[in-house]
């Protein structure tokens, strides 16, 4: 076997067999003969056939289809002239009609002849659906000019879903070529480089309803979205919630062939591609740097592409991505469209089975066991992964009708959340007609967390408070010193008082607002200050409720045992590390440095301090400094700030 036969024979070929393996059909297409590949005309991007088929199956009343050819037509045409000029106006356009169906005529003697739902996708029914790759899909341009042929087309009920592009392991740079094609087949190279790229160069409608961009050479397989620059494809790193060891029995992994080795070893002498992306690729780690999963035992030797197929490309897991695990958002004044990272898929997925398996205490628990920590470093997507998993709650049965509360104390981050929860069609609240009430902040809160609804409310920590409502009581610290004092004049005799410094520390009593099992709070940042007081608050208040914390930063010893005793034990890990290796975050390289400060006129100021409290004891004075001359005051010290933020700006300039 030649180097040039490896794209197909160790990259596209074993891409399809997999997929085969996992339940899709596979048809290798003639490029010469479009009806091989199940069409008229290699311009039709849609497989007709398929897709009216499955649209009379996946639609039914009482039991039995009941579109007929005028329906379907008027149905797929929907799906073909969905909304918008440019790409991602149109792709966004289609996946709403993928993700909610469109409407047809219906028929006179059912429902007055209103008009009717259809449905593109059954995705509540996965096996109802028709799961489809095409390899050598060729495509026509449009202007008549040319064509082109991607490597592997993923069709569910004949709509393309999924467009992979395979580079043999032996050419330069092969994943980087591979995503340079499929910008170049999408027509997107010249909205990521207008200076470049002028020409239409593509076929935009074969995209126009596409969830999933892959590039491979089967060492290393990375995955976007349309419109995504080289450096947001990242591999997928885990198969969860499949095991590893499964997806190797599926496979029926085994010694790998000559060929196989021998590019391994190829890639291995050139290393890592200069692709402009942070990172390395888990091809080129070593095994403590990979994921745990992937170090040792069954499994631990699957490749980037067949780990990326197992993970995302199982029907049940694609479906799950469409519909929970993408959104589109803003950024730069672009939308922008965004597939869950694996670790994001992977948490919810942990987090909801522990929702469902988890006892709760009314169910006899001693402590309540849905909640934990989802600990993802920062950077990592952590907004995100509340919607998604909001998302997926309201698809699985049990869990549906939970209340989310979402708990921060950073009002930038609330309206961060709100932008991103607003992603998944959910109710918000409070809402603008509760803002409209006579009540107060705190009343307005309280109200809407007492209400049994399935919606999502975002309770800034303050709202919980009512200040004529604060408990009269609290822990008191008291310490007593006994002190010499000494009026003015000569004779004056010198006396002694005992003092006592008292301290009370306030925990506002919240009042018992749900009792319902059914409701979830997501606390943001909860390694901070969500201890004592805030969980004995949030018990109280919601005495029932399942709680999820989220941190992305690292916490100390002490704070993680905090931590984990008021949350419960972690529900997922993804650390700096982990970031750094995947390329998701740049390294941070952390430099100790110092700024020199000193106490103005220290020695007539010490000196002073002895005259004043000259007639105290040692321990006496021990206790006065450490209640007046703390550390949080010389560190606030503003010419201390001062000189800092000059050193900040001297060294960024001098980098």
């Amino acid at each position: 076997m030649s180097k040039i036969e490896w794209e197909y024979d160790l990259v596209e070929k074993p891409f399809c067999e997999q997929l085969a393996r996992m339940g899709w059909q596979w048809i290798e297409a003639d490029t010469d003969l479009p009806e091989t590949s199940e069409r008229t005309s290699s311009r039709e991007v849609f497989l007709r056939g398929r897709l009216a088929a499955a649209l009379k199956k996946l639609n039914l009343r009482d039991g039995q289809p009941w579109l007929d050819e005028a329906r379907i037509a008027k149905a797929i045409s929907d799906l073909e002239r969905a909304a918008g000029h440019r790409l991602m106006e149109i792709n966004q356009s289609s996946t709403q009609l993928l993700m909610k169906g469109t409407v047809v005529d219906g028929l006179p003697d059912w429902d007055n002849g209103r008009p009717q739902p259809v449905k593109f996708i059954d995705f509540d029914r996965p096996g109802e659906n028709d799961f489809l790759v095409i390899n050598q899909f060729k495509v026509e341009l449009t202007s008549g000019r040319g064509h082109i042929i991607a490597d592997a087309v993923c069709f569910i009920n004949g709509i393309p879903i999924v467009v992979a592009e395979f580079k043999s392991p032996a050419v330069e740079n092969p994943v980087n070529a591979a995503i340079n094609q499929l910008l170049r087949y999408s027509n997107q190279r010249r909205e990521i480089w207008p200076t470049q790229y002028t020409e239409n160069e593509g076929v935009e409608r074969l995209f126009h309803t596409n969830q999933l961009l892959i590039a491979s050479n089967f060492f290393e397989a990375r995955a976007s979205t349309i419109a995504a620059p080289p450096e947001a494809y990242l591999e997928w790193a885990d198969t969860s919630p499949v095991p590893l060891s499964t997806v190797a029995e599926e496979l029926g992994v085994v010694r790998p062939s000559e060929e196989l080795d021998e590019a391994a070893a190829e890639l291995a002498t050139v290393g890592p591609e200069e692709g402009g992306r942070a990172g390395t690729p888990l091809f080129f780690r070593d095994a403590k740097k990979r994921p745990e999963a992937l170090r040792a035992g069954p499994g631990s030797n699957l490749s980037s592409q067949q780990i990326l197929a197992a993970g995302m490309l199982r029907p049940t897991h694609i479906l799950d991505v469409m519909r929970n695990f993408t959104a589109f958002t803003q950024a730069d004044g672009k939308t922008r469209k965004v597939v869950a990272r694996y670790q994001q898929f992977r948490a919810v997925h942990k987090a909801v089975h522990r929702l469902e398996e988890g006892k709760s205490k009314p169910k006899g628990a001693a402590r309540d066991e849905r909640g934990g920590i989802i600990w993802h470093t920062q950077g990592s997507g952590k907004s995100l992964s509340m919607v998604f998993l909001v998302r997926k709650m309201r698809t699985m049965e049990r869990l549906k009708k939970f209340k989310v509360v979402v708990v921060t104390d950073r009002t930038d981050l609330e309206a961060q959340l709100r932008e991103t929860a607003a992603l998944s069609g959910e109710a918000v609240r409070p809402s603008d007609l509760d803002k409209r009430s006579r009540e107060s902040a705190t009343s307005l809160t309280q109200r809407v967390l007492s209400e049994r609804t399935p919606d999502i409310v975002f309770a800034m920590l303050q709202k919980y408070q009512d200040k004529d409502k604060q408990s009269v009581g609290g822990e008191k610290l008291a310490m007593t010193i006994v002190r010499k004092e000494k009026k003015p004049g000569r004779d004056e005799p010198i006396t002694e008082r005992e003092v006592t410094f008292k301290e009370t520390i306030q925990f506002d009593e919240f009042p018992v607002l749900n009792e319902s099992e059914e409701i979830l709070v997501l606390v943001d940042e909860a390694h901070r200050s969500h201890t004592r007081s805030l969980h004995r608050n949030l018990r109280r208040a919601m005495p029932n409720a399942a709680i999820i914390g989220f941190t992305g930063t690292p916490i100390l010893s002490k704070e993680k045992t905090e931590t984990r005793e008021i949350f419960g034990d972690f529900i997922d890990k993804y650390l700096l590390q982990d970031a750094e290796l995947d390329g998701a975050t740049v390294p941070i390289l952390y430099e100790g440095r110092t700024a020199d400060g000193m106490v103005i006129d220290a020695d007539s100021l010490d000196q002073l301090f002895e005259d004043m409290f000259k007639d105290y004891s040692p321990a006496e004075l021990a206790i006065i400094k450490a209640k007046y001359g703390t550390e949080g005051d010389v560190l606030e010290a503003p010419m201390l700030i001062e000189e800092k933020a000059k050193d900040i700006i001297r060294h960024y300039v001098g980098v």
